[in-house]
């Protein structure tokens, strides 16, 4: 992010370094955009006509902006708002780039899934998905692709209608050199395959080849998302030599856990935990999911608007609801609270 904001500066594009200085100016310039959306969605027509950028300095800056996005999420997601508002105002005032449809799935992800504001944030991800057919690079497009089966259709559509499609972006990923989203996109799949309804042996049949690429390319990020996943299908089919534990011949668990924390994703953090609390409770171990519950919160805000946030949250809630007679006084207390919150979502 230094060399970032380095870079930038010789475009006259500025980013507040102190972290009070980012939290303050991200409220601020969110509230702004809100409000001119609130207006600028009434004229939707307006926004996609918006002709195509033709200044190659701009659209270079743009492409710049969407890598700098993603960086910043994983440091300082108020930094990663400030980063994509730019691309938005480089939009209004410079036209469609091919990182138009990106910076506003951001921004539909923000306003939806973070601040729940349902209306204005189902606008911007119809937005989204409007402007993408007008993205001319294939590897931006699948990144939005991505984004709105992993962040959108799911939270107004049938949970199992838009797999063909995942299954597609899988293929576009790995094609155009991202299997760090094919991870992604992977794991994506199967949650969304299990919630429907689909036997567990048919998932994994339908999942391994994609795991087994990653292997091959020895993709250790996109393998991080989505073996815990994999473990935990195997040990819930009765495929792994103990009877609930996710480890087997292949696969060391702890070894796993350490691999994922050194390489500081939280996302993929996030992921490890939800599959292992969604395995113990299938095993009846509703304390030790509470438990894995809260010793993984902290990384909950890297799946917000993920499919894995209904899992999460379901089963910790059925958990607390198992133990709760169980629960002393102090733990009852803060345990209605949690579940209260997680029913209201």
């Amino acid at each position: 992010m230094v060399i970032g904001r380095k870079a930038m500066r010789l475009f006259n594009i500025h980013f507040p370094e102190k972290p009070w200085l980012i939290k303050l100016k991200a409220f601020w310039v969110m509230g702004t955009h809100l409000l001119n959306f609130s207006k600028n969605m009434k004229r939707a027509e307006w926004l996609l006509t918006q002709e195509a950028c033709k200044d190659e300095q701009v659209i270079e800056i743009n492409k710049f902006l969407v890598d700098m996005s993603t960086a910043a999420y994983q440091e300082n997601q108020e930094l990663m708002l400030l980063v994509v508002f730019k691309n938005v105002d480089q939009f209004l005032e410079h036209g469609v780039t091919d990182s138009s449809g990106w910076c506003f799935s951001s921004f539909a992800f923000v306003t939806l899934s973070v601040l729940g504001l349902s209306k204005k944030g189902f606008s911007l991800w119809d937005l989204t998905a409007q402007l993408s057919p007008r993205t001319k690079s294939e590897s931006t497009k699948v990144k939005v692709d991505y984004l709105l089966d992993a962040m959108s259709t799911h939270w107004r559509r049938p949970i199992d209608e838009n797999s063909d499609r995942i299954l597609e972006t899988i293929k576009k990923c790995n094609l155009n050199g991202f299997p760090h989203y094919s991870g992604y996109a992977t794991t994506n799949y199967i949650s969304k395959k299990i919630a429907a309804g689909f036997p567990i042996q048919e998932v994994l049949n339908l999942s391994m080849d994609k795991v087994e690429y990653l292997k091959k390319i020895k993709h250790i990020a996109g393998l991080d998302f989505t073996v815990p996943k994999i473990q935990m299908l195997k040990a819930l089919s009765g495929q792994t030599p103990k009877i609930g534990e996710w480890e087997d011949e292949a696969m060391v668990i702890q070894k796993l856990y350490e691999r994922i924390t050194e390489h500081g994703n939280q996302s993929t953090l996030g992921h490890y935990y939800c599959s292992k609390l969604t395995l113990l409770f299938y095993f009846g171990k509703y304390r030790e999911v509470i438990d894995v519950s809260n010793e993984g919160r902290v990384y909950f805000p890297f799946l917000v608007g993920q499919w894995v946030v209904v899992e999460w949250e379901f089963f910790s809630s059925i958990a607390i609801a198992a133990q709760f007679n169980k629960l002393n006084d102090a733990e009852k207390k803060m345990y209605k609270k949690n579940f209260r919150r997680a029913c209201a979502k």
